[in-house]
């Protein structure tokens, strides 16, 4: 967690506190449970270093990831998975 708000302070330029950006709010999810397991997720308009930090999260909450979604007809397909 301290990762995520050591970049955010960098990328703001100043020490913020704990509670003042989403991204650096603590909480707590047991190491046994994973509630994204069996979503794909697909993140767009974010930039470092909230991408890399969203992608790490979303992989230790059991989600894939994918860099590009496609729509086609009655499905939607998924291309490039990644993990973290």
């Amino acid at each position: 967690m301290l990762c995520v708000h050591q970049d955010y302070c960098v990328s703001e330029g100043r020490l913020v506190e704990l509670d003042s950006h989403p991204m650096c709010a603590p909480f707590a999810i047991p190491d046994d449970v994973q509630p994204l397991a069996g979503c794909v997720l697909c993140l767009s308009k974010y930039q470092e270093p909230e991408r890399s930090h969203l992608v790490s999260l979303m992989d230790e909450l059991g989600s894939w990831v994918c860099r590009q979604v496609r729509c086609c007809g009655k499905g939607v397909f998924t291309q490039n998975p990644v993990t973290a």
